[in-house]
Formats: structure tokens, C-alpha cells, sequence
């Protein structure tokens, strides 16, 4: 029985070194084939590579840092193909390639570095977007919403433009020279000191479409024009009295003649002019609003709750200099009037006033150019009495509009 054993243990030895032999030469033939090729060699790429978006045209970037043994690099996409040397794109450690004229939209492309020995690297795919018209379209660009005038300057107001990164700002400054100025993209405000009624403006947005962006893209110009009617509330910071030998002093019952430009209204006695006993109705006073102004408008109030005194019929008279302009004759005389038109002042205008308290004029168009003193003729107020030398005046407030003024120098 022993001896059948080992008889039966030798014959499996023997099978299965067979077998193990039969198997190493199954190998060894399937390998043949993938041996009789010989080695294959791969060229280093390029590596992180990106397309840079632009305005019809991309740039492909990345590093050459395993590309050592590479000379050759292709660019493919669609039925296209451009092939460069490495000595030609090669920038440093980097590679760059324009790709010009390209319509707009998404692209795929396919990059691959040969070398001389014709090896070649894997064919690594990239997406890239070329930016056109409609993207310009589909933009918002820079524009003013509001504009704010003032006799200083002239305060833009800006909208908002999610992508713009910049703004060149054109304008026409009063001697009708376009001023140009660079802007950041997020500009909510600006303050310009030299603009033309009418002017033109023009603004050119300049966005970044994407991170890292090839270029930015100029949006086109959005044209816009200054204001051509623009008023201005004569600062009352320059008023002062100018008190000529016919006027009234004004400063009666807690009165003062400065009262009628410190921006009080009410009642309040010394924020107003009050004529004093006897001086009755006409009178007159004058101040210097210390500026030349072509004036379009203003208001008038009278003290609130008690009418008495308050201005009913009165005139307005300009002048640009006081030099030769004093009058002898007092407002009661016929002949005032005459004698102020000989002296220079030119009548502004000559109202009733349909409130005792609140009311607004309109000076006619160009009538009151270059005003720099104003005299104020009271003519009737509402009474009893209206006018004689019974009768009194006040005013609580006077307010000036022009659309034009000129510092005195």
C-alpha cells in the first residue's frame, strides 16, 4: 500500500511540472507579440495648460518643465491645426500661442508635444472661449444716472456694472474741449468742475469676461449730454447789505435787514426786516448777493401767522456795480423810478403777490443778466393800512435761482 502512494504522489509531481511548463510557454508566446515591437516611448507634455479667453482670439499657456526632450507642439481643434517649435512659443519655463481670427464661442482643443525622433506626448483635451459681439451685448455698461449741479461743480452719479473693471470717462468742458478720465470700474460717484450746458459725454465701459481674461473688452461708447436748463440756488453764504443813502434801515422791532437771507422762516423778529415809525410805504433796501448771477427765479415769504406788512405789490431792481449808482430821491417820489433807470438799475420785476405768506416769480428770459446788487421796492402791503406813512414792511425770506453764476473776483 505505502509503495502505490509514493507511485501516485510521483505521477502528480510529474502532471504538474508539466503543466507549469505548458503555462510559462502560453506566456511566453502572448508576450512575443507586445516584445517583437519594442519599447515605446513617450515624450513629456506640456503641462497645466489653459486657454485664455480674448476678444476673438484665445492664447493657449503652461509649463514646459516635462517637456525637456519636446521640439514640436500641435494645436488641433475642429478641422484645424497649428504646429510651432518649442524655441518659438517657448517664454521662460512657459509656453504661449495666440490664436487669432476665431468666431466666437466654445472650443475644444487638443495639445501634443513630438520630438525629434518622432515620439510624441499623450493628447491632452482643453476647452477655451472666444468672446465677440454678443458678449458685448449681453453687457451693461457705465452710464450716469443722475447728474447733480451745483455753481462749483457737477456731481455724476454712476449706475452699477457687475464685470466693468474700468471706465474712460470723455466730456466737453466749457471751451468745448473733450476732457477724458480713467475711472474704476466700481465708480459711484464723480465730480467734475468744468462742463458745457449741452455738452456731450461719452462713456466706455471696459470689462474682464473671465478670471485671468486675455483681454479686456471695450464695451461700445454710451453717449449722453449735459443738461442744457439747469438752475442753481444762489448761496446766501455771500449776501450782505449794501446800504445806500435813500434805504431804510430795516432793523426796527427786533428787525434786521440779514434776517431776510439767513434760511429762517416763521415769525421770528430777527429773522426779517421791519421798517421802523414814519417810513411808511413805498421804501426800499439793497444788498449785495456777492456773486454775478444771470437769474431765472425766486421766492418771497412774508412772516407766517400775522399778515399785516407783509410785501402785496413790490418791484425788484439789479445792478452789477454800485459805482455812480446812488439815488437822492426817497421811494414815496414820482419821480424814484426814472432816477433809477438813470443810475443803471435795470427793473427785474414788478409783482403782486396773491399769498401774504408764500410766493414764487419767474424773472423774464435774460432780463436779469449779470445781477450782483439787488433793491428791494416795496409798493403796498397787506394792511390795513397798505400804504402811506402808517403803513410798515417786512419780508421774512428772499431765495435766488440762476442758471449762471460768476464769482467776484
Amino acid at each position: 500500500m505505502k509503495s502505490n502512494k509514493i507511485i501516485t504522489s510521483i505521477i502528480a509531481v510529474c502532471i504538474g511540472t508539466i503543466s507549469i511548463f505548458q503555462s510559462c510557454s502560453d506566456i511566453t508566446e502572448m508576450q512575443k507579440d507586445f516584445l517583437d515591437r519594442g519599447e515605446t516611448i513617450y515624450v513629456g507634455r506640456i503641462d497645466s495648460v489653459k486657454f485664455r479667453g480674448g476678444l476673438n482670439r484665445v492664447q493657449m499657456e503652461g509649463l514646459l518643465g516635462y517637456a525637456r526632450s519636446a521640439t514640436r507642439c500641435v494645436i488641433t481643434w475642429n478641422d484645424q491645426a497649428l504646429e510651432y517649435t518649442i524655441d518659438e512659443i517657448q517664454q521662460g519655463d512657459t509656453a504661449k500661442v495666440l490664436i487669432s481670427d476665431l468666431q466666437e464661442g466654445t472650443y475644444r482643443f487638443y495639445v501634443q508635444t513630438f520630438d525629434n525622433e518622432g515620439n510624441q506626448s499623450l493628447k491632452d483635451e482643453y476647452y477655451g472661449y472666444v468672446y465677440g459681439e454678443e458678449y458685448k451685448l449681453t453687457q451693461s455698461p457705465k452710464f450716469i444716472s443722475e447728474m447733480k449741479p451745483d455753481p462749483s461743480k457737477m456731481l455724476l452719479v454712476w449706475n452699477n456694472s457687475e464685470n466693468a473693471i474700468l471706465v474712460q470717462l470723455n466730456y466737453e468742458n466749457q471751451e468745448g474741449k473733450m476732457i477724458s478720465q480713467i475711472l474704476p470700474g466700481n465708480i459711484k460717484e464723480t465730480e467734475i468742475t468744468d462742463w458745457a450746458k449741452g455738452g456731450k459725454i461719452e462713456c466706455i465701459t471696459y470689462t474682464l469676461p473671465e478670471e485671468n481674461a486675455l483681454d479686456t473688452i471695450a464695451l461700445e461708447p454710451h453717449i449722453q449730454y449735459f443738461p442744457t436748463d439747469v438752475e442753481y440756488e444762489v448761496s446766501k453764504s455771500t449776501f450782505k447789505a449794501a446800504h445806500l443813502p435813500t434805504d431804510i434801515m430795516g432793523n426796527s422791532y427786533g428787525g434786521r435787514i440779514e434776517g431776510i437771507w439767513d434760511g429762517i422762516l416763521g415769525s421770528g423778529e430777527p429773522n426779517r426786516y421791519h421798517s421802523g415809525d414814519g417810513e411808511g410805504i413805498p421804501h426800499h433796501i439793497t444788498f449785495d448777493m456777492g456773486v454775478y448771477a444771470d437769474l431765472t427765479r425766486f421766492r418771497i415769504n412774508g412772516r407766517e401767522g400775522y399778515h399785516n406788512w407783509n410785501p402785496k405789490h413790490f418791484q425788484l431792481w439789479g445792478i452789477d456795480s454800485l459805482e455812480d449808482a446812488e439815488t437822492t430821491l426817497p421811494s414815496t417820489d414820482p419821480g424814484w423810478e426814472n432816477e433809477a433807470k438813470s443810475k443803471g438799475w435795470k427793473l427785474l420785476i414788478d409783482a403782486v403777490n396773491k399769498d401774504p405768506e408764500d410766493n414764487s416769480f419767474s424773472f423774464e428770459a435774460g432780463k436779469a443778466k449779470n445781477v450782483r446788487y439787488i433793491r428791494y421796492r416795496v409798493l403796498e402791503v397787506f394792511g390795513p393800512p397798505s400804504t402811506g406813512t402808517g403803513a410798515y414792511g417786512c419780508v421774512q425770506e428772499l431765495t435766488f435761482w440762476a442758471d449762471q453764476l460768476k464769482s467776484v473776483e
